[in-house]
């Protein structure tokens, strides 16, 4: 039996107990944490990688257009701008690269950031000293990011999957979105639902609601019939005559759709010197459709357009 002064100390020690057992720790030792949230899957998604306010997005099956013997070589000119690789990185284009996705950005001028799928050594990229052309590639660090300038292009290896590039302003936008953790599509529906479109090798989208059309951005080549233009969605594939492409081109009002659609009839057929095969236009509302062809030769040239695009300028 306690005594009869025990038995309240006997209740004080086990209510304190029972508030100790009960209470989060507070020294000695801690409370258990939350587990830290998983890291992103850099390679999942490549468009979730881009930067917000493209002006355009383009999604380009690699491995399509390198087996076309006709623009094979344009295509491999393409990806030297964004990945200007000597032999000692390892890189192949034609071997190692699937896919690429780009956006186009404009300020001054164009910035690009590009995302490109395939697979990479890391450890070879990062010992190469020398570009392509021979030219000495510069090592730096950007967003807890080792970083890669070679002439006017900057890359970085995110995984042996995953490489990104672009111009020294759009790479490190692209990079700052990975270390923040924003790894989310900043792309609008419409975008997003072009690009995905079935059996598309290439998909181009252009937005210029929120931005006036920059020739600085996708180059100086006369096209009459781009004032008053509001989007535009491009989606091509390989056979023959070479490529084959379907656009919509939607425009502020009905008229300047169908002024534009005239202009297209006239002077498509010769669009920058290249010659459109089954040139089919028509009118819906504010939105003008087509439907054109070009042959290995034509889309060869108009491929060569792109080099100078992806390296942006300032």
């Amino acid at each position: 039996m306690l005594a009869s002064g025990a038995m309240p100390r006997v209740l004080v020690h086990l209510a304190a107990a029972l508030v100790l057992a009960l209470a989060p720790a507070t020294s000695g030792c801690k409370a258990a944490s939350a587990p830290a949230p998983a890291a992103p899957d850099l390679d999942a998604d490549p468009v979730a990688l881009l930067p917000s306010s493209a002006l355009v997005v383009a999604s380009l099956d690699a491995r399509a257009m390198f087996a076309s013997a006709g623009v094979g070589s344009r295509v491999t000119a393409m990806t030297d701008s964004l990945l200007p690789l000597g032999p000692e990185a390892g890189v192949d284009p034609k071997r190692d690269v699937d896919h690429v996705v780009v956006g186009v950005y404009t300020s001054s001028g164009a910035d690009v950031a590009a995302v490109v799928s395939g697979r990479f050594d890391p450890a070879k990229i990062d010992a190469a000293t020398r570009d392509r052309s021979g030219a000495p590639v510069l090592r730096g660090m950007y967003a807890g990011h080792v970083t890669y300038t070679a002439g006017p292009a900057m890359y970085a290896v995110l995984s042996p999957r995953t490489v990104v590039a672009g111009t020294g302003d759009g790479l490190r936008r692209l990079l700052e979105r990975v270390q923040d953790a924003r790894v989310k599509r900043a792309t609008p529906a419409w975008v997003d639902e072009t690009l995905s479109t079935p059996g598309a090798d290439l998909a181009l989208t252009a937005d210029f609601t929120s931005q006036p059309f920059a020739a600085a951005a996708l180059g100086s080549v006369p096209v009459p019939w781009i004032s008053g233009m509001r989007v535009a969605r491009v989606i091509g594939n390989f056979a023959a005559p070479g490529m084959n492409f379907a656009a919509t081109v939607s425009y502020g009002d009905p008229q300047q759709a169908s002024g534009a659609a005239g202009l297209v009839k006239v002077a498509g057929p010769l669009l920058g010197g290249q010659s459109l095969q089954k040139l089919d236009v028509v009118t819906d509302g504010s939105d003008l459709k087509c439907k054109f062809a070009l042959d290995e030769q034509a889309l060869g040239n108009l491929l060569a357009f792109a080099p100078p695009l992806l390296r942006g300028s300032r």
